[in-house]
């Protein structure tokens, strides 16, 4: 059959069943745009969120779930070890079939912690480029981590010059290539926004003169820095009985959350935070929201929340860490970035604009501005056909490339003869289930595995010796009783 289009596989690592994280966003704005390029199949480890989103936009998902290494992400000295442990699972057998099965002429893997996919693909000659989101623990593992990564890749497209720069001076990277995502207004629902932003101000008895300062995470965990935003919110809190504050996302660390809610009770000011739960949709509560505050503990790869916060019109203040300083400086507002941890520069900027709506109204229409001008989906698309201009060019019948053992598994050890046959035959039937092709199973020999050059530590003994050893006993014991 003649494809029009070349087929890529996308390796998604996480594929959530309502609760979308920022990375799934991102990958879920790049299928939109890859499929009017190439055949997609999406490979997901279960059928969540994102894979309804492409199966509806015309994209075939594959379920496999295959091993994850977050010690690729956190640059831990285990990682090798890891790694070579995660290729005597197996899922790395599975991979190699369903790659023999699809025949892609594209490969493209999301994230650090999903080497399998990457190293698999390249190590048969599949032009592969590696999606990076998040940046890489700064610890004294990380050049050999991220030269382990380009060494097993084409290409790597970072999300900012942050995520990229732990390879620079790397010498087995090939091509790096900075791609920020986009958004699109007309998926931002604009058409709702006032009605949405009456409904939520109302439910709380918000009225047009409070000023509504937000917080908002798809997950919310101490180095999102809610307790920072909230340290910083108290004093503006206690100063300006107009100002309230909106914290939006999943709580996953209980014990934080009960710290942050028991310091605004502490403080008197619970009737004036509000702590909401995650919400699918973000037209629902950006809307009524005036300054956006992203005090983020982590040097992120992007920053997917601020751009979503200018976009919607709203005065954005962040944290100087990693792409956020990027977004912001961007986008003119560089004067709204914060050094990381410096809790009473958050109070004073929104502070500020607080005090100022004139001010404020003049920087969220020009955040709007800005932010459709350098991160909308036009500038996307040109950086998107320069991308696959370099996956053109790479050779696409390389032979295959042998996969180097990186050091001897973790606590993994030799498979016993019995367990290799059953790790074989699980195999097999995995091949069979992807690729839908009647084979016939191997016929079991006996004694496949039996040492050679000895007697087998375990022999059965022959119907006839059986009887004659009977006979014996039992001749044995008549004559006992004869001497008796």
């Amino acid at each position: 059959m003649n494809r029009t289009k070349p087929k890529l596989l996308i390796f998604s690592h996480i594929c959530n069943p309502v609760l979308v994280t920022g990375g799934e966003k991102v990958l879920s704005l790049f299928l939109q745009e890859l499929v009017i390029h190439y055949d997609c199949v999406m490979i997901v480890p279960e059928f969540g969120a994102i894979a309804h989103k492409a199966k509806s936009i015309g994209i075939r998902t594959v379920v496999l779930d295959i091993p994850l290494c977050f010690s690729l992400y956190t640059c831990a000295p285990s990682v090798f070890q890891e790694i070579e442990t995660l290729k005597q699972q197996p899922a790395w057998r599975t991979v190699h079939a369903l790659l023999a099965h699809e025949r892609p002429d594209v490969v493209m893997v999301n994230t650090s912690v999903h080497p399998l996919p990457a190293m698999a693909a390249y190590s048969r000659g599949i032009p592969t480029v590696w999606l990076l989101m998040e940046t890489l623990y700064d610890t004294v593992h990380r050049d050999k981590c991220a030269a382990f990564i380009a060494a097993n890749c084409d290409i790597i497209v970072g999300m900012s010059r942050t995520v990229l720069k732990p390879f620079q001076g790397v010498k087995h990277a090939r091509k790096t290539y900075k791609m920020p995502p986009y958004l699109k207004l007309d998926e931002l629902v604009p058409g709702v926004w006032p009605q949405a932003r009456t409904q939520l101000r109302r439910l709380y008895r918000w009225k047009d003169e409070h000023c509504v300062v937000g917080f908002i995470a798809a997950t919310i965990y101490p180095n999102k820095g809610q307790l920072q935003f909230v340290e910083a919110m108290l004093p503006i809190a206690a100063e300006n009985p107009n100002a309230r504050f909106l914290i939006v996302g999943s709580q996953v660390d209980e014990g934080h959350y009960m710290a942050c809610r028991t310091r605004v009770l502490k403080a008197g000011f619970e009737d004036r935070f509000v702590f909401y739960p995650f919400a699918e949709h973000i037209h629902q509560v950006y809307p009524a929201m005036d300054i956006v505050v992203v005090p983020s503990l982590m040097t992120e790869g992007f920053g997917m929340t601020s751009l979503e916060g200018m976009m919607f019109g709203k005065a954005v203040v962040a944290y100087s860490s990693g792409g956020l300083a990027e977004i912001l400086t961007a986008t003119g507002n560089e004067r709204f970035l914060v050094p990381k941890g410096d809790i009473s520069g958050l109070t004073e900027r929104v502070r500020w604009l607080v005090k100022d709506e004139t001010y404020r109204l003049v920087i969220a229409k020009r955040n709007s501005d800005a932010a459709l001008r350098e991160f909308g989906v036009d500038r996307f698309r040109v950086k998107l056909s320069a991308l696959m201009a370099m996956i053109d060019v790479i050779p696409k019948n390389r032979p295959p490339i042998p996969v180097p053992v990186l050091t001897a598994p973790q606590d993994a050890p030799a498979p016993t003869p019995s367990r290799a046959r059953t790790i074989s035959a699980r195999s097999n039937r995995q091949i069979r289930t992807i690729s839908k092709r009647k084979k016939t199973r191997p016929t079991a020999r006996r004694n496949l595995h039996r040492p050679t050059g000895r007697a087998h530590p375990v022999r059965r003994r022959s119907s006839r010796t059986t009887r004659a050893v009977g006979r014996a006993r039992r001749h044995k014991s008549v004559r006992r009783r004869a001497k008796r």
